[in-house]
């Protein structure tokens, strides 16, 4: 089953629906962010967003080198203190947006999805970066 994402610079994008639960593609995550339907949160580390940048429109929040307690209080200011906002997490290649993801949930976030290509993934398919400073 596939469905319509969205249009992006006049490209369709079909998607496989939800197949595995939570997980979501990188260019069906950066269609939905620029629609303003979900915000990215890159949680790989500050030295990782220098060398290759940040997804186009995602906030930088580190998991694991912060308590829990922090990383939640930091994505829930950047979705307006909206738990069932549409959060997309994403890492350098899945495990840290997995684990990321499972303390959203967690912690009372309703819609967490994880990019769980990463940024190798974002990056080759060659969507768009923007730099983190």
């Amino acid at each position: 089953m596939l469905r319509i994402l969205g249009c992006a610079l006049g490209l369709l994008v079909l998607q496989p629906a939800w197949a595995d639960g939570n997980r979501i593609a990188a260019d069906a995550a950066w269609v939905l962010a620029g629609e303003g339907a979900l915000t990215i949160v890159d949680v790989r580390t500050p030295g990782e967003w220098q060398t290759t940048g940040l997804a186009q429109g995602a906030v930088g929040i580190p998991v694991g080198t912060v308590p829990a307690d922090v990383f939640v209080r930091r994505v829930l200011e950047a979705v307006d203190g909206d738990l069932t906002r549409a959060v997309a997490v994403i890492c350098a290649a899945g495990v840290r947006s997995a684990r990321a993801a499972g303390i959203l949930e967690r912690n009372g976030f309703l819609d967490v999805r994880d990019i769980g290509e990463g940024m190798s993934g974002w990056l080759a398919r060659g969507l768009p970066l923007h730099d983190p400073s």
